[in-house]
């Protein structure tokens, strides 16, 4: 997915406890909604925040990680956010209720401007499992797939 301010709505909504995102900015402080919800969303960097970082409409746990360069972020609401298999903060946060794919629903100005390989998301904790789907995502989705 190439995004200039992308928004795409799902069908059904998705109760997300573990993400696996691959995808990249094209600028700096952004609103670069790759996954979302009404308040709730993945975001590589935006106005508010650092850099990668998840929020669920209260709390948000957020990395240092905002350039342009592409990443493979998995983000785990039972235990932060792993970037490029590294843990970079700690942190828990509610589930989240996605319901869009590059944007957020409540607001047509947040979309993504960027690019985006892959999205795999779990209704379920797979802090345990991490390394096998970044190690299966690596070997099928390569960051080198974002120019």
């Amino acid at each position: 997915m190439v995004g200039n301010n992308d928004r795409y709505a799902i069908s059904t909504s998705l109760t997300v406890k573990s993400a696996f995102i691959v995808a990249k900015n094209d600028g700096y402080k952004q609103a670069n909604y790759v996954f979302g919800g009404i308040n709730q969303g993945m975001l590589w960097g935006g106005l508010l925040v650092t850099g990668i970082s998840m929020y669920d409409g209260i709390t948000v746990v957020d990395t240092t990680v905002e350039d342009l360069n592409p990443h493979l972020a998995s983000l785990l609401v039972d235990t932060g956010i792993y970037v490029d298999g590294v843990l970079r903060t700690s942190g828990t946060i509610n589930d989240m209720t996605i319901t869009t794919v590059a944007g957020r629903p409540d607001d047509p100005n947040l979309g993504i401007n960027g690019k985006t390989a892959v999205i795999v998301s779990y209704a379920t904790d797979k802090t345990a499992d991490r390394a096998a789907i970044e190690a299966n995502i690596n070997s099928n989705f390569a960051t080198s797939l974002l120019p």
